[in-house]
């Protein structure tokens, strides 16, 4: 008997006793000042399909399958939304991964970014004077899904050729 109140009960307590995350895509912050429970809110002009989000340079950075004004895949954000870089990501699925280490971010993901005459795929890195660095790093099927630091060597993890 007890078993099977137990089987109708128990999913029954499990599925009524949660309570819904209701925000949009995008970024949301902890309100500080909702007391005893936390709140969040969704942060003003945030772009949607956010993936990854990254402390460098004493900023947040956001990457993501986002297109904006003036932005695509990255963003920083301090208070308002800024890009410092020149270029473009062209083409793409987005940024999957950020990184940050001490003196650089890195940026992963499945996308072509290009400036000047020079270009990026799948994956570089940012140091704090706002440059990006990187190399031809496969091609169309290639993909950085995820960076690990461990003993100061960063690894990556994806789809590679």
């Amino acid at each position: 008997m007890y078993r099977y109140l137990v089987v109708f009960f128990l999913p029954l307590f499990l599925v009524t006793c949660r309570k819904p995350i209701d925000h949009p895509l995008g970024l949301i912050e902890q309100d500080p000042t909702a007391a005893p429970e936390p709140r969040w809110v969704e942060v003003e002009d945030s772009p949607n399909d956010v993936r990854a989000l990254e402390i460098f340079d004493g900023d947040l950075w956001l990457g993501g399958d986002f297109i904006g004004n003036g932005y695509k895949f990255l963003l920083r954000y301090n208070g308002d939304f800024y890009q410092t870089w020149s270029g473009d990501f062209v083409v793409g699925q987005g940024i999957y991964d950020l990184h940050a280490t001490a003196d650089r971010i890195y940026v992963g993901g499945r996308y072509t970014y290009t400036q000047f005459f020079q270009g990026f795929s799948n994956f570089m890195f940012f140091t704090s004077s706002s440059f990006p660095y990187g190399d031809e790093f496969g091609g169309s099927t290639v993909s950085v899904h995820s960076f690990q630091e461990v003993n100061s060597s960063v690894y990556m993890c994806g789809r590679f050729n």
